[in-house]
């Protein structure tokens, strides 16, 4: 089980990219102070491999890595089925804008 106070090693490769993302776009927390959120949905194949990632590391952390910066680090409770991944933080308008372009280059 992984402890706050563990350092972070990120995989040499990432194990999704670009290319499982078929799309992203930028919503509002539905609660609080309406802080901008990224919605990601995966591709079909990028989903499958989401599932398993998160399938594989229940009670770790999986971080979320643009431009190389982790972006979010969360401890994964159980996994996800769908494909469509939500990126909320303590985020700016202009720096939810700034991944969401990042996150559509291919």
């Amino acid at each position: 089980i992984y402890s706050e106070n563990e350092d972070i090693t990120l995989e040499e490769k990432p194990s999704l990219t670009l290319d499982d993302i078929s799309e992203v776009k930028k919503s509002y927390e539905n609660y609080g102070d309406k802080r901008p959120v990224i919605d990601i949905t995966l591709t079909k194949e990028g989903a499958r491999k989401f599932y398993f990632l998160t399938k594989e590391n229940i009670g770790m952390p999986i971080a979320i890595v643009v431009n190389k910066q982790i972006v979010s680090l969360s401890i994964v409770n159980t996994e996800i089925i769908g494909g469509n991944v939500s990126i909320s933080g303590n985020f700016s308008e202009k720096e939810v804008d700034d991944m969401i372009d990042k996150l559509k280059r291919k």
